[in-house]
């Protein structure tokens, strides 16, 4: 698939014409960014719950970019690194509930 000519390295103004030639506004192309970006954040949680052997997601996680964000998921952010913590204590937390 190729995006304004190009196959890799799309930018944000590249998904943001496209946007315009799906008669999408840019406040709406970014709106539809940010949902898809929400999901992305997941991924962890996703690849946990569904078996998915961990080289397999992280070589999966590391294609992942973030638009508006302006980072990749190969670097998550401070709240997925939050994120991971809580839900880990709160495994933990249940563990010792169940003993």
């Amino acid at each position: 698939m190729t995006l304004s000519g190009k196959a890799d390295s799309f930018d944000l103004d590249d998904l943001r014409k496209f946007g315009r030639m799906a008669d999408l506004k840019p406040r709406q192309t970014d709106g539809i960014l940010r949902e898809v970006e929400e999901a992305a954040e997941g991924w962890e949680e996703f690849v946990s719950e569904a078996g998915v052997p961990g080289d397999l997601a992280q070589g999966a996680r590391a294609g992942f970019r973030f638009f508006l964000a302006g980072r990749s998921m190969a670097e998550p952010d401070v709240r997925s690194r939050r994120r991971d913590r809580s839900l880990s204590r709160a495994r933990g937390q249940e563990g010792r509930r169940l003993q």
